[in-house]
Parts: C-alpha cells; sequence; structure tokens
C-alpha cells in the first residue's frame, strides 16, 4: 500500500508541476544494451521544463533476456519434487516499468549530462524444462526498486539525439513462485513450502533481480 501511495504522490506532482506540457521538449527513443541481462527498452521523455523548474521525467518499459535464471536442479527439488533425469533447457525473461526524474548537471549546444533517479517495477520468469522427463515449469517474482544513474545526451540531428545511460539498481526481496503449488516468502512466513525449504533457498536457487548494473546506448526523436 505504501508503495501505491509513493507512485500516487510522484505522478501527482508531475501534473501539478507540468500545467503546459505542450510545446516542452518531448521525445521518444529507444534504447538496447545490458540492465541485469542483455535487452532493450522503449520510453517516453519530458525533459527542461523551463528554467524555473529544470527537472524532467522519463516513463518507461523494456524486455531483457536472462541466459541462466538459476539453479534448474535446486528449483525443482525446491519448487517441485525430487524426480532427476531430463535433457534441462532453462531461460529468464525480465519485463521492467520504469519512471525516472532527471536534473540537468551540464548543458551546451550539442550535448547534456543529467542526473536521474525513480522507481522500477519488474516481473522476472525464471523458465526450466527437463525434456524427456516431462516437467516444464516457470518460477516468478515481481519485486519494486528504486535505481539511480547519468545519462549523457549528444545532438546527431536537428531533431534526434543519441544517448548513453548507466546507473544502478537496487530491488527488494519478494514472493517466489509461480508452479501453483509451493511458494516462499522473505518475511519466512511462507505459503506451502514443500518440505524444510525456506525462502532462502528458493532464493539462492532463482536468480531474481537484486542488484542490477544498467549500460544502455539509445536514440530519441524529439517532437
Amino acid at each position: 500500500m505504501k508503495r501505491l501511495y509513493l507512485f500516487h504522490t510522484i505522478f501527482f506532482l508531475f501534473f501539478i508541476s507540468t500545467p503546459q506540457i505542450f510545446g516542452k521538449e518531448i521525445s521518444m527513443g529507444v534504447n538496447v544494451g545490458y540492465w541485469g541481462a542483455p535487452g532493450g527498452s522503449l520510453e517516453v521523455s519530458l525533459l527542461d521544463l523551463n528554467k524555473k523548474f529544470p527537472l524532467g521525467f522519463i516513463l518507461g518499459g523494456g524486455y531483457f533476456f536472462q541466459s541462466s535464471p538459476g539453479n534448474a536442479e535446486e528449483a525443482r527439488r525446491i519448487f517441485i519434487n525430487d524426480n532427476t533425469g531430463g535433457v534441462i533447457q532453462k531461460e529468464g525473461t525480465i519485463y521492467i516499468a520504469y519512471f525516472d526524474i532527471t536534473y540537468p548537471v551540464y548543458k551546451s549546444d550539442g550535448f547534456a549530462f543529467r542526473f536521474l533517479a525513480g522507481p522500477r517495477y519488474v516481473k522476472h520468469i525464471a523458465h526450466f524444462a527437463f525434456l524427456g522427463d516431462n516437467e516444464i515449469f516457470d518460477i516468478i517474482s515481481t519485486p519494486f526498486g528504486l535505481g539511480a544513474g547519468i545519462r549523457f545526451d549528444f545532438d546527431i540531428a536537428k531533431n534526434l539525439l543519441l544517448k548513453f545511460n548507466t546507473g544502478y539498481d537496487f530491488f527488494e526481496k519478494t514472493q517466489l513462485g509461480g508452479h501453483g503449488q509451493f511458494y516462499y516468502d522473505p518475511d519466512s512466513v511462507d505459503d506451502n513450502p514443500r518440505l524444510n525449504y525456506t525462502y532462502a533457498d528458493a532464493d539462492n536457487a532463482i536468480n531474481q533481480p537484486d542488484h542490477y548494473l544498467k549500460m544502455l546506448l539509445g536514440i530519441e526523436y524529439r517532437f
């Protein structure tokens, strides 16, 4: 509930601070690179509102692919059963939504350097398959997080800029589950754990979002 109040407050401040958005520096862009895993994102930016209120806002969403979402054998024992066998296939998917507040540290003709920070929300899906043994399952977590970083903008055409964004995010520990039977909670009040396994066991088996380094290169178009 406190997180919902936080998001409501952020968007309330956004709207009361920008009574006349039209005509400001609105832009849309795409990023590719690394954010805990390789992938890309789409975002909309509203930057440099005016001299008295130099803050800006970025709203975006991304998809990142994780080649190793965790230990398949441990995940099977903790979330499914004690069976063995099968050819292992595994992959992880990271869906991320983010909102950043930006501040221009330095600006000149054709170049800008900004500080940014804001909340993140992630849906992480760890997919495991044991081919030949008919065992396929997903383990899901949905943590909130906070991040901060810097962004460099370089004008390359009249309405086009090249941007480089780097930063660091950290995420809360959240429930691990998703196969419909066994779940583990970070408060140690596990929802139907399997045998004597704990949240620490589940967390060690799954590479869910924890601390993420971000390095993204992108192109943005100004309207």
